[in-house]
């Protein structure tokens, strides 16, 4: 019975930029941070005091972002005038794109081999 045999030229870096692109494509924190930043600068926040809008600010982690308030009174308001999630929806295919820009840029930028 004859044998095959396949090689890969350039199969090693292939894995390794694929890993490198895995690991960075991971935690997307710093594109989250940045358009959750974006978002609550977009969002109309009720100033009676101006407390509501000096509590608000971003979580941001490796899967997206919420935008958070921290008076008490915050999620009545909220209920009342959801101005967090007509900002979301405003800025929802910005942050998606922004999303995608990154993931294109990782990918054509790192990955090579075969």
């Amino acid at each position: 019975m004859a044998e095959l045999g396949v090689t890969l030229d350039g199969g090693q870096r292939l894995a390794e930029t694929l890993s490198t692109a895995a690991a960075q494509l991971s935690d997307l924190t710093p594109v989250h941070r940045r358009e959750g930043e974006e978002t609550l600068r977009a969002a109309d926040i009720p100033r009676r005091t101006g407390r509501l809008a000096d509590s608000s600010h971003v979580d941001a982690g490796p899967g997206g972002f919420a935008l958070v308030a921290g008076t008490a009174y915050a999620g009545y308001v909220h209920a009342r005038n959801p101005f967090f999630t007509k900002a979301l929806d405003a800025r929802k295919e910005a942050v998606l794109a922004a999303e995608r820009e990154t993931v294109v840029d990782v990918l054509s930028t790192t990955i090579e081999g075969a």
